[in-house]
């Protein structure tokens, strides 16, 4: 019997080794979702492109997903809290557990009790992604889209400033994340520091304890030490002490004013049950989207012990052992011995596919790139000199484009330039500050790009989907985030 071919639509790009892209596959046909939406994908494929690994899905199928969730946990405002308080309870758990799970002297565990404390982390790993991830991470466009459209039948077009007022308190939080936390850490260190130098290397040390998990997004990411956070106290430290007390009183004068304009707009603002409800929803949103990746990076710096341990008994780097599937950890643990070719083929690229329900499979090496052709076909992108996006942050710029796959290519950012990413992540925050604009593949308004852009004060343009497809480092682009286009000038 013949099978219809997959027309596959591209959903979103990382540097996730194979077991975290598994993982995301998962959740698809988890039983989570089943019982609590009554909704699963049968088909999902991961290829390799451009140093990251591309998910697709079956637009159908995926419309669905997405409209059984957002119809369930968006129903009204006692729903949404629902969901946000189940998240905030299993972001917690999963940090916890996964510290508990890689804690002790793990040399001393037997190959079973390893086998016994991956069970326990892989259980809570995956319902992580059921609910802290893959809850908010479908809906908050089309929350965002549904808030926005209420927002422009209350505030006219032509008045564009209060419009833009707001915009910017509904879509952007009030709380302070990890990387905001960090930040103000830092320069209360360096106001210490100028009154007294002797104290640096006691602060930083105690700093990089307290942090150093921030840059680990996926499970094998290298952590924070001394020397990086060494790195930006120093330029901190450069300028006058005036400057440093007043950068450390706006920022928490920010919040404070933002929770303040909120809650006045949440009482003024709406004329409807239902605006109001997608006002504070939102706004919720844009906070719950960046707490949960606080978790999921200091889950996955505290899990590395473990997989570290395994690695080493059979003579593999942590970025090596998590290059498995789930069902390829077991067998390891059971038989102690394993396939190190195939582990390191990976690092290079891989591709998981699961089709009409099948179970998934991995491929690696000369299989990848007839995988490829076979189920996507020639994707090149021609003679396209710009890109349509949803506006994250209004202003207009003009300079060079710099094409940013992964956090390793940000030290070729320049003051200047036209940041141009599949996404960007708390730690692209100090590149981000030397850009005059930003430009990504993926988000929407309350996503990390665009709100980090619009407290920078700089235009940002985001879910253009082939941003870095179509631009390459070195063209002059213009971007207008009035309309959100972005043009490379010829």
């Amino acid at each position: 019997m013949l099978t219809k071919k997959i027309n596959w639509e591209r959903y979103f790009a990382r540097k996730f080794c194979v077991m975290r892209f598994e993982l995301v596959m998962r959740v698809f046909y988890s039983k989570y979702f089943k019982k609590e939406f009554n909704t699963q994908l049968k088909n999902n494929l991961v290829v390799p492109e451009n140093k990251n690994h591309v998910i697709y899905y079956e637009p159908k199928e995926w419309e669905n997903f997405v409209q059984k969730l957002y119809g369930k946990v968006c129903r009204n405002i006692k729903t949404f809290n629902y969901y946000k308080k189940v998240i905030q309870i299993e972001q917690r758990r999963y940090a916890r557990v996964a510290g508990k799970m890689a804690s002790g002297e793990l040399s001393n565990l037997s190959w079973a009790e390893l086998k016994k404390r991956f069970l326990v982390f892989d259980k809570h790993h995956l319902e992580f992604f059921n609910k802290p991830i893959w809850i908010p991470f479908p809906i908050e466009p089309v929350l965002s889209e549904a808030t926005e459209k209420e927002l422009q039948k209350i505030v006219t077009q032509d008045k564009a400033e209060d419009y833009q007022y707001y915009f910017e308190n509904i879509f952007s939080p009030d709380k302070k994340n990890a990387i905001n936390r960090e930040n103000i850490d830092l320069l209360k260190i360096a106001l210490k520091i100028k009154a007294n130098q002797g104290l640096k290397k006691k602060l930083i040390k105690l700093h990089a304890k307290k942090y150093q998990w921030l840059p680990c997004y996926d499970i094998n990411d290298d952590p924070w030490g001394s020397k990086e956070f060494t790195k930006m106290l120093d330029k901190i430290l450069k300028q006058p002490l005036s400057s440093i007390k007043k950068e450390l009183f706006e920022i928490n004068k920010s919040y404070v004013r933002r929770c303040r304009a909120f809650e006045k707009i949440l009482d003024t603002l709406p004329k409807t049950k239902r605006q109001k409800e997608l006002f504070y929803m939102a706004h919720e949103m844009s906070f719950i989207k960046d707490e949960r990746d606080d978790y999921r990076r200091l889950g996955s710096f505290n899990i590395q012990p473990l997989f570290k341990e395994i690695g080493r008994r059979v003579g593999l780097s942590i970025k090596e052992i998590t290059q498995l599937t789930r069902s390829e950890m077991l067998e390891l643990l059971d038989q102690q011995k394993i396939n190190k070719q195939k582990c390191r083929q990976r690092l290079r690229g891989y591709v998981l596919l699961r089709k009409y329900n099948s179970e998934i499979k991995v491929f690696e090496g000369g299989q990848v790139g007839k995988l490829c052709h076979q189920e996507l076909g020639s994707l090149a992108i021609k003679n396209v000199s710009g890109v349509k996006g949803t506006v994250g942050s209004v202003g207009k710029a003009k300079g060079p484009a710099q094409v940013i796959y992964t956090k390793h290519d940000l030290r070729k950012i320049k003051f200047g330039d036209i940041m141009i990413a599949v996404t960007t992540h708390p730690d692209f925050v100090p590149a981000m500050r030397r850009c005059k604009a930003v430009v990504t593949d993926e988000g929407g308004i309350t996503c990390h790009a665009s709100i980090v852009s619009r407290e920078l004060k700089i235009p940002c343009i985001v879910g253009t989907q082939n941003a870095t497809r179509i631009f390459k480092s070195g063209d002059t682009v213009e971007v207008d985030g009035f309309t959100g286009i972005v043009n490379r000038i010829i």
